[in-house]
């Protein structure tokens, strides 16, 4: 129960949840410097600064000090028009970055001893949802408020802890307020402009989003600690390899509630060579090997369906690293069958067969080759590849043969960044210790059969059931939607969307499994987190079918023409330049495919004059 001098009203709700914490700093920013305030009253109340040190005269600077009365040891954020500033002092050793205001709300409000903890977040998020709406009404607070306000933060897990900092004495309409008015139309602005701001990021793909680097719990520690021991850092890929590692982790242990989604899953690593792509893959093989979990690990090299199947039946649970995968997919995709090409069979298979049973191969030789089935086969891929070689070995029925949409793409933003000095090289044990202990988490009654081979028919039925918040359930509930709007739209690149909200219910499930191993459940930002990743895979997989993957060499030269010019930007490039950069190909070729260009409507021509001869110049439309 809150205090009577504090009970509010409860405006009519807006779609405030619906938004990304990005849009909602946008809606927010009316009323920025009323938002100070809340934040500042909590503080005060707290005890964390003395009153005196915030001063209402300083807006709209909006200037606040924060002390913990330590000499040395201080904090100063500052909110400006266009930026919040947090700088923090300590012994000399000043560092400074930009903040969000949720940010803020995590690190001074909620749950101070576990700042990048998810429910933090979430706790920071609806009690900024509920900053905006008592800042919309106008709601003011007044110093008798402070020492009733401090007593809601005793436990950060409370309700309590995310009131909004109010007292509404008068009974109004929310509606009469100019400020609700304000934020109505706000959030309606953003939830019409939102799909114009989807297909921008859509035709600009870049990667996985920078924003989805940082994650909490065990995949971010792995993740943190793969990029401290690199010489040349790659985020995306200390990512991907992490979220392979933890799927691996939770094998048969754990299942979406109500529908028993597994962890298993597949990721591909796409980088030129030399840019760090096997930094990741040797760390985790260290880590693996220091927790005492080898037998996790699969072969370097896999060869065949039956070198898979063989590794699974002697623990069925592996993490698979395998390098060249281009090179492999290109050998799968030949006419003939072969070695190589049962793979994509055998990848197939696992992937469905994580919740089931995977039949062995009957031989006439019952005796020598007996049938082995497979229940449970638990399979984690982190594959690494060059764009050259993944592109050269697709053509457009891998779009619709169903293995390439079982795969998160993940390519990297800076092929060659600034080199560093390796930090912790070696494994830390405080990292060993928590992959051991997120291994040892298991249901009751379900003795240890997620440790060994399981050759029973009755599997393993105990797992631990991954339960899901509702506004994370209503986000996976909407990338459904947004599967069979992409199915329906395209034929060529549709089919890459038809395993997009199992994924994101896969990746949400390994994100929660690695901040809680015990009882995980999906929030919003976990939903949320894996719907961009897994958007920005698919979209990255649109791009490489449609700009590079080709069913014969013809048409695979004219998409390298068109990537050629298209490079070249508005200014656009002369044909003596193609020339150059195509000699390999005959004249005769080149031109037709130029004339096919112009005649689809996908290049413009113009003669420029030169202090010579008229010139003659392609541009991409």
């Amino acid at each position: 129960m809150l205090p009577a001098n504090c009970e509010t009203q409860k405006p009519e709700p807006l779609p405030l949840g619906e938004l990304s914490n990005a849009e909602l700093e946008e809606v927010g920013s009316p009323f920025r410097e009323r938002l100070l305030v809340y934040l500042s009253a909590y503080i005060n109340a707290s005890a964390y600064i003395n009153a005196d040190e915030w001063c209402a005269k300083r807006m709209p600077d909006c200037l606040v000090t924060l002390s913990n009365g330590e000499p040395g040891d201080r904090e100063l954020i500052e909110v400006r028009r266009d930026r919040i500033t947090h700088t923090y002092e300590d012994d000399g050793h000043v560092e400074a970055c930009d903040v969000s205001f949720i940010d803020l709300i995590v690190r001074f409000v909620t749950c101070r001893a576990h700042n990048d903890d998810g429910i933090a977040r979430l706790a920071a998020r609806d009690m900024y949802e509920r900053w905006i709406e008592s800042a919309a009404l106008g709601d003011d607070i007044t110093p008798k408020d402070l020492e009733t306000l401090g007593q809601f933060f005793d436990d950060p897990y409370e309700d309590t802890n995310v009131v909004p900092f109010v007292r509404r004495s008068e009974n109004v309409e929310p509606s009469s307020y100019e400020g609700w008015r304000s934020l109505s139309e706000a959030v309606q602005r953003i939830i019409e402009k939102r799909p114009d701001v989807e297909a921008t990021l859509e035709s600009n793909v870049t990667g996985i989003p920078a924003h989805c680097l940082k994650v909490p719990g065990l995949v971010g520690e792995i993740a943190d600690w793969i990029n401290r021991s690199a010489i040349m850092p790659q985020p995306e890929f200390a990512l991907m390899n992490s979220i392979a590692a933890v799927g691996a982790l939770a094998g048969r242990r754990y299942a979406y509630e109500g529908e028993d989604t597994r962890t298993n899953i597949y990721l591909l690593a796409v980088g030129q060579t030399g840019v760090g792509k096997d930094h990741s893959r040797k760390q985790v093989k260290k880590l693996f090997a220091a927790s005492g979990l080898s037998k996790l690990l699969m072969g370097d090299d896999v060869h065949s369906r039956s070198g898979l199947l063989s590794a699974l039946q002697d623990h069925p649970v592996k993490l698979c690293h395998m390098d060249e995968f281009g090179k492999k997919l290109e050998a799968m995709s030949g006419k003939s069958e072969s070695t190589a090409k049962s793979i994509t069979r055998g990848l197939l298979e696992l992937t469905g067969a994580a919740n089931g049973v995977l039949l062995g191969d009957e031989y006439a030789d019952r005796k020598s080759k007996p049938r082995v089935d497979l229940y449970e086969p638990h399979l984690c891929m982190y594959a690494t590849t060059t764009p050259e070689t993944l592109t050269a070995s697709l053509t457009s029925a891998d779009t619709v043969s169903g293995l390439l949409n079982r795969f998160v793409l993940g390519e990297t933003r800076n092929p060659y960044p600034a080199r560093q000095k390796p930090v912790d090289l070696a494994v830390p044990e405080s990292l060993a210790e928590a992959v051991r202990v997120s291994y040892a988490a298991k249901p009751e009654e379900a003795g240890n059969l997620h440790m060994v081979a399981v050759t029973a028919s009755e599997g393993t039925s105990a797992k631990i059931a991954v339960l899901t918040a509702k506004a994370a359930s209503d986000l996976i509930d909407a990338a459904y939607d947004e599967q069979v709007r992409h199915l329906r739209k395209d034929e060529t690149t549709g089919p890459l969307w038809a395993r997009y909200r199992e994924l994101v219910i896969k990746l949400s499930m390994i994100r929660a499994i690695g901040i809680n191993p015990v009882a995980p459940e999906i929030s919003e930002i976990d939903a949320r987190w894996a719907q961009d990743v897994v958007r920005s895979s698919i979209n990255y997989m649109v791009q490489l079918v449609s700009r590079h993957v080709a069913d014969n060499e013809t048409e695979r030269f004219s998409k390298k023409l068109l990537e050629i010019i298209r490079s070249a930007g508005a200014d656009g490039i002369t044909k003596s330049t193609i020339t150059r950069k195509t000699c390999g190909v005959s004249k005769r070729f080149r031109e037709d495919a130029i004339s096919d260009l112009l005649e689809a409507g996908l290049v413009g021509f113009e003669l420029r004059a030169t202090a010579t001869k008229p010139s003659s110049v392609y541009w991409a439309r």
